[in-house]
């Protein structure tokens, strides 16, 4: 059974390379994480700006929110689909 790493959970690899590689994944991620709360709040700010009644802002701020939800579970899985392949990966021989 695999561990499935959170973002705040890296694993470590006493191998130098393996390592380096998880360290690229999760800067990638923070990196895709960010750029998904910017663009909800870019959103959220342009729905509150051109609503006029509370009800509808409601009603309007409903599918952004769950679509965010959504992409951020997506995101969190591919992180740990990708970190589970580099701890799979076979150490290179060193010649």
């Amino acid at each position: 059974m695999t561990t499935v790493p959170t973002s705040t959970h890296l694993p470590m690899s006493p191998d130098p390379q393996k390592q380096e590689m998880l360290d690229c994944i999760m800067a990638l991620h923070v990196m895709d994480m960010k750029r998904l709360d910017e663009e909800r709040h870019v959103l959220l700010v342009h729905i509150k700006k051109h609503t006029k009644h509370e009800s509808a802002y409601l009603l309007k701020l409903a599918a952004p929110n769950r679509n965010y939800k959504r992409l951020r579970e997506a995101q969190s899985r591919e992180f740990a689909v990708r970190v589970n392949a580099v701890m799979k990966q076979q150490p290179t021989p060193q010649e």
